[in-house]
């Protein structure tokens, strides 16, 4: 399996209030079934849980499907509490997870809304077709994700994006034209973005 610390922490802020953790299964496996292995694991050795959430509860999950985690941790030798989010993708939606859940809150609006304004839907399972507007006025989203991705930089390649390192992903999105990187147009129209949820961790620049 496979880890990453997401939000602040993964974009290099010297402080977190919690702790958000991507998890996958590199040999493509169940994806739901590493929580309570991971729980256990953390319980064994020593770090104290507090569950907000029974993760040894058995559900019914599809072949492919993400599932959650959210907890309180306190590790061994240290006294502050922290709030624990563990989230667990497929293989073949985990780069998209991990550019959603890294933030910040206004990054991810600008490429979500650049994305709309091409016909897609991002979001942190895939980049799919929009399928416009049905009988009752409601945008319709395509399911299937159109563009496998291996990691991060696949997905700004894909839409045109100049890649941005985590650390650097604090402001617009800058699309590449003519070879060179153009920022978008500020994002302060609420109601022309995607209604997509919110990441894990944000600390809003929006307008």
């Amino acid at each position: 399996a496979e880890a990453v610390p997401c939000g602040s922490y993964r974009r290099g802020k010297e402080s977190s209030g919690d702790v958000d953790v991507l998890i996958t299964r590199r040999d493509g496996g169940r994806s739901c079934d590493l929580l309570p292995r991971v729980c256990a694991a953390l319980s064994a050795a020593g770090h104290e849980m507090h569950h907000l959430h029974d993760p040894f509860e058995k559900k019914e999950k599809e072949e492919g499907e993400s599932c959650s985690y959210m907890g309180i941790v306190r590790l061994e030798g240290y006294a502050t509490h922290r709030r624990l989010d563990l989230k667990v993708y497929p293989r073949e939606e985990f780069a998209y997870a991990l550019l959603y859940f890294t933030g910040n809150d206004h990054f991810n609006r600008s490429m979500r809304f650049y994305a709309k304004k091409m016909g897609y839907s991002l979001s942190d399972h895939g980049l799919a077709n929009r399928g416009g507007i049905n009988s009752r006025g409601e945008e319709v989203r395509g399911t299937r994700n159109i563009v496998p991705a291996e990691s991060e930089a696949d997905i700004f390649a894909a839409l045109g994006f100049e890649y941005r390192a985590p650390e650097d992903r604090h402001a617009e999105a800058t699309i590449i034209q003519d070879g060179e990187a153009k920022r978008l147009p500020p994002l302060c129209d609420e109601a022309d973005l995607s209604p997509d949820s919110q990441p894990l961790d944000s600390d809003s620049d929006s307008c």
